[in-house]
């Protein structure tokens, strides 16, 4: 059984020939916390920030052009 919590929340909003698409979800876990440490290769005494909304994304995405841009934790982490 899915909990209903665990589903990310979208949200799409269209404006002068981009369409914007929002997800929004909880704060990662513990356990989550650990396996983003490993895949980021944090070196020992290297932290995450505590609160991470780890499913958490904005899309940009240009309708004719076809241009997207993407944000989200995982890669704005890995340019930190």
């Amino acid at each position: 059984m899915i909990n209903v919590d665990d589903v990310p929340k979208k949200k799409v909003f269209k404006y002068g020939g981009w369409t914007f698409r929002a997800t929004r979800s909880h704060i990662l876990s513990t356990e989550g916390h650990y396996s983003w440490k490993r895949e980021l290769s944090c070196f020992q005494g290297q932290s995450l920030p505590d609160a991470l909304f780890y499913n958490n994304s904005l899309e940009i995405f240009h309708d004719s052009t076809g241009i997207r841009i993407r944000f989200c934790a995982m890669e704005a982490l890995r340019a930190w």
